[in-house]
Parts: structure tokens; C-alpha cells; sequence
């Protein structure tokens, strides 16, 4: 399985007797794009995320050509983890699952964003209430899209949690990719 996220780093784990190959592209100029998520989208964020979204897609027809027969899974913190989520509607080149921790959509509800999500695809999506960058509100539309647009979704919301991933939305990441190296779909049944 390999497994992408915004680091600049490649390493393998093992879950059981799987290995895990991770493939962690870093962010140009430190980041994916110059804006808050959340804020109405302008033609130059749309063109960053578009271009990220199209990196990304470029990345798993990559992956999937050198390792045929493995699962993809993207996953990202932060601004990263909302170009995964752009990903994952935009209806490229897809990952068997996304982990969006501490992610929304870019851009508001106003704006014209694709929604091209594949039926099914597994989703870990997570937030904290005191989260200075990813406002809930944003969150909460983010999960209704996904929830409507057919994602297995799971979603999690931990209270008092600033800006930052925990020791549970870690434990998720590490079981869904366990299930996945296993060649199980992701059980999503992680307590916190």
C-alpha cells in the first residue's frame, strides 16, 4: 500500500506482516496554496488547488502504474488535508481511501467547486472545536457533502482540540491502513 501526504520523506511500516510504503510529497513555498480554507475561493486559489489536485492525480496514476495491485491512500494535516478532500471530489485519478484530519473544503458554499466524489470512497474526516484555521462550520459542510455525495464516511470531532492531530485520529489512521494492507475495506470502528 502506499500512502500519500504532505511530508517530504519516504519510509515503509509494517502492520502485522504488511508493509506500508508511504510517499510524502512536500508543499511548494511551505504550503499548498496562498489562503484560508475557508475563505471565498479566487482565481488564484483555484488555480493553486488545481494544481495540487492535478499533482496529486499524477501521483496515484504513478503509484498505481509501479505497484498494480496496491491500495492508495492520501491523507493530510491541515491545508493538506483540504487539497485531499479537492481530490477526492474533483474525480481524477482516485485513492482506495482519504484521511482529511483537520480539513474542509476550499472556498465556501458559494463558490462554483467540483463535486465529482466516488460512490463509497473511505473517508476519515476530523476536526477540533477549538481549531483556529478550520472553523466547524466549515467542517460540518464539508461532511455533509461527503455524506451526500456517497462517501463511507466517518467523521470525528473532538472537543477542547486546537489546531493539531491526536493520539485517536492517529489510531484510525493506523488501524483503516492496517485493514487496508490486510486487503480489508477499513473497518472505521476506532474508538476514541
Amino acid at each position: 500500500m502506499a500512502m500519500v501526504s504532505g511530508y517530504n520523506l519516504l519510509k515503509t511500516r509494517t502492520h502485522g506482516v504488511h508493509e506500508v510504503a508511504y510517499t510524502l510529497p512536500r508543499a511548494g513555498d511551505k504550503c499548498w496554496y496562498h489562503a484560508l480554507a475557508a475563505a471565498p475561493l479566487s482565481a488564484v486559489t483555484r488555480t493553486e488547488v488545481g494544481a495540487r489536485v492535478a499533482g496529486l492525480s499524477a501521483l496515484i496514476e504513478g503509484l498505481r502504474a509501479e505497484a498494480p495491485g496496491r491500495s492508495v491512500v492520501l491523507a493530510d494535516f491541515g491545508q493538506g488535508a483540504c487539497v485531499v478532500l479537492e481530490h477526492g471530489f474533483a474525480g481524477g485519478a482516485q485513492s482506495d481511501a482519504i484521511f482529511v484530519l483537520t480539513g474542509c473544503r476550499v472556498g465556501q458554499a458559494r463558490d462554483e467547486r467540483p463535486s465529482r466524489l466516488p460512490d463509497g470512497l473511505q473517508t476519515y474526516l476530523s476536526a477540533g472545536d477549538r481549531d483556529s484555521w478550520i472553523p466547524l462550520s466549515a467542517f460540518a459542510k464539508a461532511a455533509i457533502g461527503l455524506g451526500l455525495g456517497g462517501a463511507a464516511l466517518r467523521m470525528d470531532v473532538f472537543p477542547g482540540r486546537p489546531y493539531e492531530a491526536s493520539g485517536p485520529e492517529l489510531a484510525m489512521l493506523d488501524e483503516e491502513m492496517a485493514d487496508l494492507a490486510a486487503g480489508r475495506a477499513p473497518g472505521q470502528e476506532v474508538g476514541r
